[in-house]
């Protein structure tokens, strides 16, 4: 368009021009962000499965209780046995968190909250 505004229904026309443009500016950001969103939800999944290692299972303590010996007995004396002192202190941890983590929500669609349901 031509850049010389010489009367006032030029400079409408610029404006409402120019708001449009600012429009559809608005809408290709708010789609853009939509698309990260959509693109980060398995990273932002992953985030919260791992930040529930460190949360104990606050709605049953005795399963809590119950789940982690067992898994802490199960890893250490069974199927770490060979194993050295690194592996037989971590892992254990690590275990021990994912499966209080789950017992504790069992209204989750995996195959080992469907064995946790049936044993609970």
């Amino acid at each position: 368009m031509n850049n010389n505004i010489r009367s006032h229904d030029d400079l409408i026309r610029e404006k409402e021009r120019l708001q449009a443009l600012l429009d559809a500016q608005k809408e290709l950001i708010r789609l853009d962000f939509q698309n990260i969103k959509s693109e980060l939800k398995p990273a932002s999944n992953v985030m919260s499965f791992v930040g529930n290692f460190g949360k104990k299972a606050s709605t049953n303590p005795l399963l809590g209780m119950a789940v982690s010996l067992s898994t802490d007995i199960l890893m250490r004396k069974f199927l770490f046995k060979r194993a050295g002192w690194a592996i037989k202190t971590v892992l254990p941890f690590v275990l021990r968190r994912v499966t209080t983590s789950m017992a504790a929500k069992p209204e989750r669609t995996g195959f080992l909250s469907k064995i946790i349901k049936k044993i609970i």
